[in-house]
């Protein structure tokens, strides 16, 4: 029995790894500022049109297709069209995001559910709070609910919500311990849930 020996990578590779890295990361915090300054007035002027929805479409598409992320789908054929659904799915990456974003959000309107603590990142936060999505406290059960039931009544315009039941991402293979919101969420707007497996 032969055991495949892993073979080094030179220098060169290291640092053309490292500089495409740094160069990715530069690219999108370009883009998300420059979609941000865009993205902010569009969301005062109409949070659900069409203009907020090209914008993210064009952010998750540039950051998989700048960071030459590749997808493979299966299953995309039983989602239905226009059909309001609570998407939960599993979170292991950054970009488990843009992927689902992208993927899902073509001809739905696609609202995520996140943690609070997102609002306070610079630029993303800030048009993230001023979105239609949906930011929770997770230390305020109370105005959690309230948070989801808000956005419950406004499901019945054909909107699906994205949950990570997770609540964050797993630093491993394994699944972490499902949180309830997304569950309720689901209860409370009587839609289906779509479960969705990311590798």
């Amino acid at each position: 029995m032969t055991v495949p020996v892993a073979r080094e990578r030179p220098v060169a590779w290291w640092v053309w790894a490292t500089v495409r890295t740094a160069g990715c990361w530069i690219l999108l915090a370009l883009l998300t500022a420059g979609c941000a300054a865009v993205y902010v007035p569009s969301c005062l002027v109409s949070p659900d049109g069409r203009m907020v929805r090209g914008i993210e479409r064009f952010w998750v598409w540039f950051i998989l297709r700048g960071s030459n992320v590749k997808l493979s789908v299966d299953g995309l054929q039983h989602v239905e069209a226009g059909r309001s659904y609570i998407v939960m799915a599993n979170h292991r990456s950054m970009y488990d995001i843009p992927a689902v974003h992208y993927l899902l959000g073509r001809d739905r309107d696609l609202r995520w559910v996140g943690k609070r603590e997102l609002t306070r990142v610079p630029v993303f936060g800030w048009a993230f709070g001023m979105s239609r999505h949906v930011a929770i406290d997770r230390q305020n059960r109370e105005q959690a609910v309230r948070s989801l039931q808000r956005a419950a009544t406004e499901s019945s315009g054909g909107v699906s919500f994205v949950v990570m039941p997770e609540g964050t991402r797993s630093r491993d293979r394994s699944l972490l311990p499902f949180k309830k919101g997304g569950f309720h969420l689901a209860i409370d707007t009587g839609l289906s849930i779509l479960p969705v497996g990311i590798v």
